[in-house]
């Protein structure tokens, strides 16, 4: 699988730093969320699975609510030393509660 350049993002990325859990493959890591979209988000990480690799997202919001977003890994950024700011993984959105993208849709851009 390319990377996809920036520009060929499909939707509107809006800055966003909420900590979250990841599940690759039955094992868990934590990230941040630095950004986030209707398609798509970026998590700052340390684990850096291959492009294409199964990532189940679980972010809990403010009142408890839990979130699960089914994602595949779109492009990692494993290359980048573990001080870089933007290291971690593009994910794509396969799947979302309807609540996600109408939290999404109400954030600034």
């Amino acid at each position: 699988m390319a990377t996809r350049p920036l520009e060929s993002r499909q939707a509107q990325r809006t800055t966003r730093h909420t900590s979250c859990e990841l599940d690759v493959g039955g094992k868990a890591f934590t990230g941040v969320i630095m950004d986030l979209s209707a398609t798509g988000i970026f998590v700052r990480t340390n684990v850096m699975p291959a492009e294409g690799t199964e990532v189940r997202v679980i972010m809990r919001r403010p009142g408890g609510e839990i979130w699960e977003l089914e994602t595949r890994v779109a492009r990692n950024t494993g290359r980048r030393p573990v001080t870089t700011p933007r290291r971690g993984l593009g994910l794509e959105i396969d799947e979302a509660p309807h609540a996600y993208h109408v939290f999404v849709s109400t954030l600034p851009r």
